[in-house]
């Protein structure tokens, strides 16, 4: 029977997984539209799941699944993990903290480069201490960004990416091929300044985690990362005990 469903209510969409034993039975994604959610499909619960969860900004429990029980949520029931090396740790996201104690969990040191609505590089070290690089808006920001901006222009745009355009004879390609060179030259950019503060530091960066939504799209242009798009969902279980 299912016994544990984890919860990641981020900016823009809820991303939920479905467990048995530490194996992915279900995978969904509904998208948020002011208080609704959209898509994802229907989500049966047997009784007595356990339902583990973190909010990126706030906490609230609204989160809008028929039928879902009340859960554990990171910052309430979960004590946050990781030292945050923040003049307020409290600024810092649960979703990246919880990436990265998954991360350590997992490797002990590294980077991880999360993409989605917002492209964000955080770094934790052996000793469990957890350090933020910078945030940047990720791709389908960038789109929206690119519509309010200039709506003549971007009214060629695909309502959602399709990937790298493979040829540039048009608007629309040359609108993607655009915003692609923005995005990854972004996740490069940032890579190489984290991983360049860190050597003044005297620390190692250690592997190089891909996540989100995103994240996996940029394994070929950078040529490193092990993609985890579960990691969020994994961190959850660890902390959750259910590793």
């Amino acid at each position: 029977m299912p016994s544990v469903l984890t919860l990641d209510l981020g900016n823009t969409s809820l991303k939920g997984v479905l467990w048995e034993g530490g194996r992915v039975l279900q995978r969904f994604r509904w998208m948020r539209k002011g208080r609704a959610l959209v898509g994802g499909g229907e989500l049966a619960l047997e009784r007595g799941v356990r339902v583990l969860g973190l909010a990126s900004r706030g906490l609230s429990l609204e989160h809008g699944i028929s039928g879902c029980p009340p859960g554990e949520w990171v910052g309430r029931e979960i004590p946050p993990p990781l030292r945050v090396e923040y003049e307020d740790p409290g600024e810092m996201g649960w979703d990246r903290r919880v990436a990265a104690y998954a991360l350590h969990r997992l490797e002990g040191e590294g980077l991880v480069l999360d993409a989605g609505t917002c492209l964000t590089l955080t770094h934790v070290d052996r000793e469990g201490n957890c350090r933020g690089f910078g945030i940047a808006p990720g791709l389908g920001a960038l789109a929206g960004g690119l519509r309010g901006a200039a709506p003549d222009l971007a009214r060629d745009l695909p309502p959602n990416w399709d990937g790298y355009p493979s040829r540039t004879g048009c608007t629309r390609e040359n609108l993607q091929a655009g915003l692609w060179a923005a995005f990854v030259g972004a996740a490069r950019e940032l890579l190489a300044m984290g991983r360049e503060r860190l050597e003044r530091a005297g620390l190692s960066p250690g592997a190089l985690f891909l996540t989100g939504s995103d994240g996996e799209l940029l394994a070929p242009p950078l040529g490193e990362g092990r993609v985890e798009p579960l990691l969020i969902h994994r961190g959850l279980l660890l902390l959750g005990g259910e590793l």
